[in-house]
């Protein structure tokens, strides 16, 4: 029995995180999930330490009103700091942190060895899934894209990745889990977002069966996501979680699954 003590920043999406990758549900009570499980996961983004039930521990914690005798399995130790966009020798100010492209990863691929962004931009997604030990497969509509997430690959010393140029609209090729942050910002130059989510996500139907996504808060992506239908097949929203940047912007971590 694990007693995860998770992050605050996004309870709920913590949780999902840790649920994701033990491939159990657990109980949540406040800040602290506990799930039945024989094996300890060591790799989460929004957990911040998991202790162990030992009856002849001395330290306790509460949970539902119980003092629990436990003791430590696991600290949260890694330094995201270090792989900060700003920190990369091809920088682009739409980058997400690497904790939440982590979290997102922990996510989508749980269970899965490959991980596919076809809107790789400059490969903040692709670096945190080496890490993890999975295969990274990026896609960029633009060459010069592709160029900097190789760069900021090979700077963190990875090598389990493939960087090629291509339309997420048009790919051919099926993979286990599609993670992304497709374009949205003011960087972001003639295209119609609407249109481009529409014709990526019908695309994706044909070639995965789970995406981790972030849409910007002020699209109505939910309605996007109804319309697009091919053979039947529909995406069904699992998880929905907001992340503020500013007043004007909330990044919407969408989990979508067949």
């Amino acid at each position: 029995m694990y007693y995860l003590r998770l992050s605050q920043e996004n309870i709920a999406f913590s949780r999902f995180e840790a649920e994701s990758v033990f491939g159990k549900k657990g109980t949540l009570d406040g800040h602290m999930l506990r799930i039945n499980s024989d094996v300890l996961i060591d790799h989460l983004a929004y957990t911040k330490k998991i202790f162990i039930r030992d009856k002849n521990s001395r330290r306790t914690i509460m949970f539902k009103g119980k003092e629990v005798p436990v003791k430590k399995a696991w600290i949260n130790e890694d330094k995201f700091i270090y792989r900060r966009p700003d920190r990369r020798p091809a920088f682009h100010p739409t980058s997400i942190l690497p904790k939440l492209a982590k979290g997102m990863v922990n996510i989508g691929s749980a269970g899965k060895n490959i991980v596919c962004d076809p809107f790789c931009g400059t490969g903040g997604i692709l670096i945190e899934a080496c890490l993890l030990g999975k295969k990274a497969v990026g896609f960029d509509i633009e060459s010069f894209m592709c160029y900097r997430a190789i760069t900021n690959l090979r700077h963190h010393k990875l090598k389990n990745y493939s960087v090629k140029k291509a339309d997420a609209t048009t790919l051919k090729k099926r993979f286990p889990c599609f993670v992304c942050d497709p374009p949205y910002g003011k960087n972001t130059k003639n295209v119609d977002r609407d249109q481009l989510y529409h014709d990526f996500l019908k695309n994706a139907l044909k070639l995965t069966k789970k995406m981790v996504i972030i849409f910007p808060s002020w699209s109505d992506y939910k309605k996007i996501i109804r319309k697009v239908a091919y053979r039947g097949k529909q995406w069904k929203i699992k998880g929905c979680f907001e992340f503020y940047i500013h007043r004007n912007l909330s990044r919407m971590v969408t989990v979508l699954e067949l």
